[in-house]
């Protein structure tokens, strides 16, 4: 049995889904505190929109994931080329949030794919009002920014292929602070093509 209070862990998953096939990869990844992946906070964002009107905080995310993008990167054994930029999508951020805010309380604490009402990725992309011919999703768990999330997901192949993937065009993360839940941080990324 154990006494005293459960080490944070990350936890993460990924999961593709294109329109008109049923095929999915997914990918799970245990990690305990201290244990390899790159922890790296953003700096602090500036007060106030950006040009492109997003919150500081989110241009800033969303600068991090296209440069990200644009060095390419080695997902597992595989070299990925630079991919062209995303742009942040609201629906997709509603469909992130919805899923993050869902999650965590039900399941007491652990992560997945599957909504509390048997939804997946897709289906809550398109209840947000986003069309799309392919949609992903990265979940994970543990890490206390968006920022070492991200770092996570790049250490791991199949959600590194997620954000390196070229045909996504459109990106969102959503993320919710729940203390006293098994990972007391939980993120959701979900990528789409129109």
């Amino acid at each position: 049995m154990h006494a005293g209070p459960m080490r944070p862990a990350l936890l993460s998953a990924a999961l593709v889904l294109a329109a008109g096939a049923a095929w999915a990869q997914v990918a799970l990844q245990h990690e305990g505190r201290g244990k390899g992946g790159v922890v790296l906070d953003a700096a602090p964002p500036a007060a106030g929109p950006t040009a492109a009107g997003l919150p500081a905080a989110t241009q800033s995310l969303l600068d991090e994931i296209n440069r990200r993008r644009a060095e390419g990167a080695t997902c597992g054994a595989e070299r990925k080329p630079p991919a062209p930029p995303m742009r942040w999508s609201e629906a997709l951020f509603r469909a992130a949030d919805r899923h993050v805010r869902d999650m965590a309380p039900q399941r007491g604490g652990s992560i997945g794919h599957t909504g509390s009402n048997g939804s997946d990725v897709g289906s809550r992309a398109e209840a947000a009002g986003y069309r799309w011919s392919a949609v992903g999703e990265n979940v994970a768990a543990g890490r206390p920014t968006a920022s070492a999330t991200l770092a996570q997901w790049m250490a791991s192949p199949g959600h590194c292929a997620n954000i390196m993937n070229p045909g996504f065009v459109d990106v969102a993360v959503a993320g919710v602070h729940l203390p006293g839940t098994n990972y007391n941080h939980y993120w959701v990324m979900v990528l789409g093509r129109p």
